[in-house]
């Protein structure tokens, strides 16, 4: 599933690469994720677990990294939910049980995303980092082929580029 490794500062990480080829680190993970992670894999894994079931295994109340609400049953995703590395693994492995149900393989699943990182940047007029920076806050989606990222052309051309800073008090016309 991953692959754990001490860091400098002689912590435990764990590594993932998700479908897309991008790498998470999970800096010090608690143990009960750990075991939740292990689990959803293991039930991705065999051939067994319906897409459904793996839906609701990994944004259903046993999940460590969901909110609970104090009179509601069930779970969701809050705002340090989504932040967390770990959700977006679990994220992953959700999209593989769909690929696997769907027959898709990896070289289809990528084959949209054609635009690379240079040619978003000048059709955008942006800088690179600006819109690497898109998609590690998951603005924009990226694939990962032979250690380049590519994105989606027509996701690039809607892209909405976000504001910085105060609006203007004074709108002249």
């Amino acid at each position: 599933m991953a692959e754990s490794y001490l860091s400098s500062r002689g912590q435990a990480t764990v590594q993932y690469t998700e479908i897309s080829g991008r790498v998470l680190r999970l800096p010090r993970p608690s143990r009960e994720v750990v075991m939740f992670l292990a689990r959803v894999w293991q039930f991705v894994q065999t051939q067994t677990g319906s897409v459904e079931s793996a839906r609701a295994l990994v944004f259903g109340p046993q999940n460590p990294l969901m909110a609970r609400h104090p009179t509601l049953p069930g779970a969701y995703p809050d705002a340090s939910t989504v932040r967390d590395p770990a959700y977006w693994i679990c994220v992953d492995l959700v999209l593989r049980a769909e690929a696997r149900a769907a027959g898709a393989s990896l070289e289809a699943a990528g084959s949209p995303f054609t635009t690379t990182m240079a040619e978003a940047a000048r059709k955008l007029n942006r800088l690179q980092s600006s819109i690497l920076n898109a998609v590690e806050k998951r603005a924009l989606h990226a694939w990962v082929h032979e250690g380049r990222q590519y994105l989606l052309p027509a996701e690039v051309a809607a892209y909405k580029i976000p504001r910085r800073g105060r609006s203007p008090k004074n709108k002249r016309e």
